[in-house]
């Protein structure tokens, strides 16, 4: 679906509330927007400050942890969420729909091991994302467990704590650099727009806040 650039006259009432996640895609993701050119927003790119609120075109945008996101939207919390598809497939919330994906922060989500190993061997697999592991272990008759880690996850085959890792590639310089195999791409990610799907009303508004057509 390619959202149609619209006239951008502040008309309505009630504040649209978008999150972005940090770090990987923030600055793109905001780019996509009219903004003003304000000290203020000025401190909220800079990170100097976590929220940014224009009271002319009622509109607020903050930063927040991807990993935040999905459960800031469904709660209702914010109205619009950008940030990386991970997320939204580790949670897969059915009450959310992605309203656009976008072309940039293309990576892969992978299974990653110190060296070749077929599946039936693999008994640990370290992950952050343990909901699309399991999902990967039952479609792959596997018979390993999940330790989960917040991150660093090359430390955990170093340290041989598991014989696996489902992790997050951008480059793969890391792993080339450590020796590790990349045994299989899960899925290739992106950054996406996500909203509630029965909230038309805040799909019309962040559209009306584009700086032009989203491809």
């Amino acid at each position: 679906m390619q959202l149609p650039k619209t006239d951008n006259t502040c008309r309505f009432p009630s504040p649209l509330r978008i999150a972005i996640g940090k770090g990987r895609g923030f600055a793109e993701s905001v780019s996509l927007m009219e903004m003003p050119d304000t000290p203020a927003f000025k401190s909220f790119m800079n990170g100097d400050v976590p929220v940014f609120h224009d009271t002319t075109c009622s509109l607020t945008v903050v930063t927040v942890r991807s990993r935040d996101l999905c459960w800031m939207l469904e709660q209702g919390h914010i109205d619009v969420a950008i940030g990386s598809s991970i997320w939204f497939r580790e949670y897969g919330l059915s009450s959310l729909s992605c309203l656009q994906p976008l072309p940039m922060q293309q990576c892969r989500l992978s299974l990653i091991a110190p060296s070749v190993i077929l599946p039936q061997h693999i008994h640990t697999i370290c992950t952050k994302f343990t909901s699309v592991a399991q999902r990967y272990i039952a479609a792959h008759n596997m018979n390993a467990r999940i330790i989960p880690m917040e991150g660093t996850h090359e430390t955990a085959l170093y340290l041989h704590i598991a014989d696996a890792i489902i992790d997050v590639i951008e480059t793969g310089r890391t792993i080339r650099r450590m020796g590790f195999c990349e045994l299989d791409t899960i899925t290739t990610l992106q950054h996406e727009i996500w909203t509630r799907k029965t909230d038309m009303a805040a799909q019309e508004l962040f559209m009306s806040h584009l700086k032009q057509p989203v491809c």
